[in-house]
């Protein structure tokens, strides 16, 4: 055997076993403590750093011919002519069919050196196994792993068995080095280990910190005169005060002031005491100090902890988390406001304060709204035909059948009769019973939106215009008055502010236009520009331009005569240029009357701006609008019934998508819209000298959280690269995600992450017991989410969403059929209940814990994350729910008549439910995700780039190929800030039952997805690490080392790892082209395929093209599809 070396020279022992067999472990030698617990020590420690270092290394020290240690490369490829298994035969014939020892070995030094660390991992566990259970004990005191976790994990007010698990989780994560380098270390030899060495001395940390708690107690219980303060600070506080954490834990009181007065006792009582570090005196103070300053302002940002505050964290940057470390409360304020999602934990939690809902969170319930009014329409069809109607997790299965069998009488069918009786205003008589239902809920609906937008101004009233330009006027004395105060002593901020009036003088200008516009036609009772009879119905206009491409003539006619009928319809005056104001022009620009002369041309232009979808179709109906200027046509929708989209369903949800965001957003800001808001505080911001650039920084993460949250974030959608992209990724999700209906296997160990074993067992026992808890799952409907299949949105969980037409498409509607096929439509409903069933049995159950005073510091900040506070957990608390025989809480939101609460609590279900079923949100995504790049103008300059009219200070790319590489990491992005960032800052419940069924459940997805005879080659680190993988904890950062690994792999031929981790995918055949189109992401790998094939076709090669066409192909890869095309592949490479 070779022998091998340390860099000083001298021989490396082995310790090598009287028998070499592997089947000899135990050894047959007196082995002493002193020897058992180096062979401990060098199995756990020393052989693992050899292994990686000499792996990472590329090779050790060997001897040479002339007996001098020399350092010899272990070659990344076997080399040419050396046979593995012939020189196994030959030297180590023990080891022929150990091939998992061996197999990596690329030369016989090699070799010999992996043989080598095995028998010196065979003797060392021959030395353990000779120990009986007490000693065995005493050597793992000593192992450091056993000196340092468990003791520091361990709490004194953590059960004896919950510290044991969590002891041996972290033990068995730091000795999973010995699971990846020895290939014959077991799984269930890890097992074994971790449960002895950690979980065993997690049990003692518990009883010394217990020992080290008592004898501090016993030590205040013996003096009156240390106690006296001290009981006045930890009133309602828990008495952990004392440990190491208590700079955290008696900040938990929302009143500020009562939290610095009970600071300064804790101090006091702490010195006079002497009992705490002075750095924890020390960190109080420094606590003390900040609340001082800050006053009763919200801390916005992310809660500090190692992860959070690392490196690894912060390098997936998001607008949200730039917005969290600006230090700029307005901007904060704003930002939050529109798209926290309760994600991830803030300062402002840790120190008793919730958030307000942000819009993001707010448009949930609209969507609640719209399936319960769609589910009645259902409902009522089902009685109005023969059979019924049968719906299955959100799919309406009888229309299916329905269009299938070519039966008239379909659902479609039968709501679009209602919808055109209530366009038209028909006589409900001529109705069935059950339409005439539907007709109420349908009028009912919308006259909900129709107050709700008077309300808030998006539908204009003599009153909401007199309001806006009243509050527009106060802003206008504002500015005036802080022009005066800059004017002696700051003439550049004196010139914005004079500049900001003129701006705003403009805006009431046109108010007052409109204003006396209305004031005319309410006088005169004629239907001039802005018609104000209500002889037409609400209900939004979305033009249908298949059906207008298809019969022009018929539409240019009836839009020719409505406004022949009606000449002034359409007349606009030019607002006088007082201001030298610059008006662009559109197509609603019409000077004068309409007449016989000018029609032809106006109508032209009209259809042209609908077909190139210039218009903003924001029509609401006859007499119902917002500004003048944006009015295309104001004709009624009675007259175009056949250019128009009329299915009620369809139309109620494409304008809460479009109108849901602007209102709750209005109605947060005092009826503002969204450009005012940014443009004050823009001017604020400047007035407090804060940098150029740090509110242009600020801006455009305002802007693109808005953007997100309202649906629009691009301004060119029809572009070619955006449409290209569109179809590279189609491709690409309705090939590659066959089988992604099977990932969510993995997801229940996320429900029991966030709510614990205990909780989630409990749930499972009491639907099982009685299914009629299981209905208690519409309380996820009523607070709108689960609702993935009903909105065609569950590709957003694994793929990105940016729509810019809310009217689905066929297209469109194949691909949620497609997403049904493959399972994850299914999947993602069935979990997201079951979370629901959980997460509403855990919110009242912290909340009356809280209630009773038992609430620990990790519920309290729990509850406050999804914007329950103390007063709201009270409430929860005395509400009518219900509790089963095991004491499961069921909400019955129906019966709560505090309408407030109500919100509170149905918003933190929505909202707590989509942070565990995950996909991305605007709270999650770098902007680039979106395929938009802003280039900072001091470099946009140097290429001719111009400045962007909306963000200053940037010049913007808007391209779908930028948002190529990030396809399909919503789901990762997600889980970065709600699972990394929760496991960080102590919101897990279920910290380790949830970490070892993520493991578990990861290993059973890996055999699901991976075939017998890969699945056999695979070590048992690959396994392990794949599994790991699978499971989800390490959010995005897997997937980062595995795309580099491949790569790396693809590009060089050589593992980064040395071999420790093998591959995702087979890299033996793959080109440099293939590795730099993979970078690109799952759109451009796909196309390159395609294209691929039709390089072979164009050659001559149709079988090979061919076979790459139909492997490729979309719903190729379903799951059920899937070996009948290998199957076809294979036939066609055999012609070939």
């Amino acid at each position: 055997m070779t022998e091998f070396f340390n860099v000083d020279g001298t021989k490396k022992e082995f310790n090598e076993p009287a028998v070499t067999s592997l089947g000899t472990v135990r050894s047959e030698e007196n082995v002493n403590l002193g020897e058992a617990y180096n062979a401990l020590i060098d199995s756990r420690y020393k052989i693992p750093y050899e292994f990686v270092k000499s792996n990472l290394l590329g090779g050790d020290w060997l001897k040479n011919t002339e007996g001098k240690p020399e350092w010899k490369v272990f070659p990344p490829f076997r080399e040419e002519g050396f046979a593995p298994l012939e020189y196994i035969k030959e030297k180590h014939p023990n080891y022929v069919n150990q091939t998992q020892v061996w197999i990596h070995g690329n030369n016989k030094a090699h070799v010999d050196w992996l043989i080598s660390y095995h028998e010196r991992n065979i003797v060392n566990r021959g030395k353990l196994d000779t120990l009986n259970f007490g000693w065995r004990m005493g050597v793992e005191v000593f192992d450091p792993i056993n000196i340092f976790v468990p003791l520091r994990l361990a709490r004194g007010t953590s059960s004896v068995l919950k510290n044991t698990l969590t002891g041996g989780a972290y033990s068995g994560a730091l000795q999973a080095p010995q699971l990846a380098t020895d290939p014959t270390y077991t799984v269930e030899m890890y097992i074994t280990e971790m449960a002895f060495s950690g979980a065993a001395f997690a049990a003692i940390g518990k009883a010394v910190n217990m020992k080290r708690n008592g004898t501090i107690h016993k030590i205040l219980n013996n003096s009156e005169t240390r106690l006296k303060n001290y009981h006045k600070a930890i009133t309602k506080i828990d008495k952990e005060v004392l440990t190491s954490k208590a700079e955290r834990q008696y900040f938990d009181i929302s009143d500020e002031k009562l939290i610095l007065k009970r600071a300064e006792e804790v101090k006091k009582a702490t010195k006079e005491g002497e009992l705490l570090d002075t750095t924890i005196i020390q960190s109080i103070d420094k606590e003390i100090a900040i609340r001082k300053i800050q006053g009763n302002k919200t801390n916005f940002e992310i809660a500090p902890s190692k992860f959070t505050d690392s490196f690894l964290y912060n390098m997936i940057s998001t607008p949200l988390k730039r917005i969290s470390r600006s230090g700029i409360q307005a901007v904060q304020d704003l930002g939050f406001s529109i798209a926290y999602d309760s994600g991830v934990l803030l300062k402002a939690h840790t120190q008793g304060k919730k958030l307000k809902a942000s819009v993001f969170q707010l448009i949930k319930k609209h969507d609640g709204d719209l399936k319960m009014s769609s589910d009645k329409f259902f409902a009522l069809w089902g009685e109005d035909k023969v059979g019924g109607s049968t719906q299955i997790l959100d799919l309406n299965i009888t229309p299916i059948f329905d269009k299938l069998t070519l039966n008239k009488n379909t659902f479609d069918n039968w709501l679009g009769e209602v919808s055109e009786a209530y366009i038209k205003r028909t006589d409900p008589k001529l109705l069935t019973k059950p339409q005439r239902e539907a007709l109420i809920e349908l009028e009912t609906y919308f006259k909900k939106w129709k107050e709700d937008l008077t309300e808030t101004g998006q539908i204009s009233t003599l009153k909401s215009v007199s309001n806006d330009i009243l509050r527009i006027n106060n802003r206008i004395l504002e500015v005036e008055k802080t022009k005066k105060t800059l004017a002696k002593t700051d003439t550049e901020l004196s010139s914005k502010a004079n500049f900001e009036i003129i701006n705003l003088k403009i805006k009431i200008e046109k108010l007052n236009i409109t204003l006396k516009t209305m004031k005319k036609a309410a006088k005169e009772n004629t239907d001039r520009l802005y018609p104000v009879g209500l002889d037409d119905v609400f209900f939004p206009r979305f033009w249908d331009r298949a059906s207008i491409k298809n019969n022009p003539e018929g539409f240019h006619k009836i839009l020719r005569e409505y406004m022949l009928t009606n000449p002034n319809m359409h007349t606009l005056k030019r607002p006088k240029k007082t201001l030298k104001q610059k008006r662009d022009k559109t197509p609603a620009d019409f000077y004068g009357p309409t007449t016989q002369f000018n029609v032809d041309g106006r109508v032209d232009s009209i259809v042209q701006s609908i077909l190139n979808k210039n218009y903003g179709e924001d029509f609401y109906g006859h007499g119902v609008g917002k500004h003048l200027n944006r009015k295309i046509i104001a004709i009624p929708n009675s007259l175009v019934t056949e250019f128009i989209e009329t299915n009620p369903i369809t139309v109620m949800k494409a304008y809460s998508n479009k109108t849901a965001p602007v209102y709750e957003f209005k109605k947060m800001y005092a009826n503002k819209g969204f450009d005012e808001v940014r443009n004050d505080l823009r001017f604020d911001l400047e007035l407090q000298k804060i940098p150029q650039k740090e509110i242009n920084k600020a801006m455009r993460d305002i802007e693109h959280l808005y953007d997100s949250v309202t649906l629009n974030l691009l301004r060119n959608p029809d572009a070619w690269n955006m449409k290209i992209t569109r179809l590279m990724k189609d491709l690409a999700q309705l090939n590659y995600l066959g089988s992604s209906g099977f990932t969510t296997i993995v997801e229940p160990a996320k429900i029991i992450m966030e709510h614990g074993f205990k909780p989630t067992m409990k749930a499972l026992l009491s639907v099982i017991e009685d299914p009629i808890h299981w209905r208690s799952r519409i309380e996820l409907q009523k607070a709108g989410e689960g609702l993935d299949t009903f909105l065609g949105s569950v590709q957003n969980r694994i793929s990105d969403g940016i729509k810019s037409n809310q009217l689905p498409t066929a297209w469109d509607k194949s691909k949620n059929g497609f997403y049904i096929l493959n399972g994850l439509s299914w999947a993602t409903r069935i979990l997201k209940d079951f979370d629901a069933v959980v997460r509403q049995h855990s919110i009242i159950e912290m909340s009356v814990n809280w209630s009773n005073g038992k609430a620990s510091k990790m519920e309290q900040e729990y509850l406050l994350r999804y914007g329950i506070d103390q007063n709201d957990a009270l409430e929860i608390a005395t509400m009518p729910w219900e509790t089963t025989k095991n004491g499961f809480y069921l909400a019955n939101t129906d019966a709560w008549t505090n309408a407030s609460t109500k919100q509170v609590f149905q918003t933190a279900l929505s909202s707590g439910v989509l942070n565990t079923i995950m996909m991305g949100t605007p709270a999650d995504k770098p902007i680039v995700m979106s395929g938009i790049f802003y280039v900072p103008m001091n470099v946009g300059r140097k290429f001719n780039m111009k400045e962007d009219p909306i963000v200053k200070g940037y010049a913007r790319i808007e391209n779908g190929i930028l948002s190529m590489p990030f396809q399909f990491y919503s789901y990762m992005m997600a889980a970065v800030n709600k699972t990394a960032a929760g496991y960080a800052h102590g919101q897990m419940k279920g910290k380790t039952s949830g970490i070892l069924a993520a493991l578990g459940l990861g290993y059973m997805l890996l055999r699901i997805k991976t075939s017998d005879r890969t699945y056999d080659n695979m070590t048992n680190r690959d396994k392990f690490f794949r599994a790991f993988d699978y499971g989800g904890v390490t959010a995005i950062y897997n997937d980062m080392f595995y795309t580099l690994l491949h790569t790396v792999s693809e590009a060089t031929g050589k593992n980064i790892t040395g071999g420790l981790v093998g591959t995702k995918y087979n890299t033996s055949n793959a080109e440099i082209m293939e590795t730099v189109v993979g970078l690109g992401g799952a759109g451009p790998s796909i196309t390159y395929d395609i294209l691929d094939g039709l390089k072979d076709f164009l050659s001559g090669d149709f079988s090979e093209a061919a076979s790459k066409w139909v492997r490729n192909a979309p719903g190729s890869q379903l799951w059920f599809a899937k070996d009948t095309t290998n199957d076809f592949v294979r036939v066609l490479a055999g012609r070939h």
